[in-house]
């Protein structure tokens, strides 16, 4: 699979079946969130390899059903955890994304305002810009409630 169309099946899949988000941790800290669900692991694990050549880092995880509960399938997610990784690939699916490309422009932003931050000082804060790009991408998400609420109080 050539390079742009690894990032636009990326995109595709992450359209259709993934999150792009910005999490709550703790009072004062955002957690950039990218993942893709799926209820087959095989193609989370070709992309993996095929990332892996392009220096990409895709961490894939099973997870088990509830044993109390015959119909539930074991389901398989993809995150791209670093900041580095994240904004790499941000870059290169952005041209590709159909439905959530306004997400990944705010987290892309995010990603690159966070980077520079921290090659200053580790342990910098989030700013209310941020707080406001993570109610922008709830809202976005449809989390009407969470982006109504926010975090505040930075």
């Amino acid at each position: 699979m050539q390079s742009q169309n690894l990032y636009a099946y990326l995109a595709g899949l992450t359209d259709g079946e993934g999150t792009i988000s910005i999490f709550r941790r703790g009072k004062y800290a955002l957690k950039p969130h990218f993942e893709i669900q799926v209820s087959s692991g095989d193609a989370l694990y070709k992309l993996k390899d095929k990332l892996a050549k392009e220096g990409i880092d895709l961490h894939v995880y099973a997870h088990l059903p509830d044993k109390r509960k015959e119909n539930y399938k074991t389901m398989y997610s993809a995150q791209v955890l670093s900041l580095a990784n994240l904004e790499i690939v941000l870059e290169r699916t952005l041209p590709f994304y159909l439905i959530k490309k306004e997400q990944a422009q705010i987290l892309l932003n995010l990603v690159r305002k966070r980077r520079k931050v921290l090659a200053n000082d580790y342990h910098a804060h989030y700013d209310a810009g941020d707080s406001e790009n993570c109610r922008k991408i709830q809202g976005l998400n449809g989390n009407k409630n969470n982006a109504r609420r926010g975090i505040s109080n930075f």
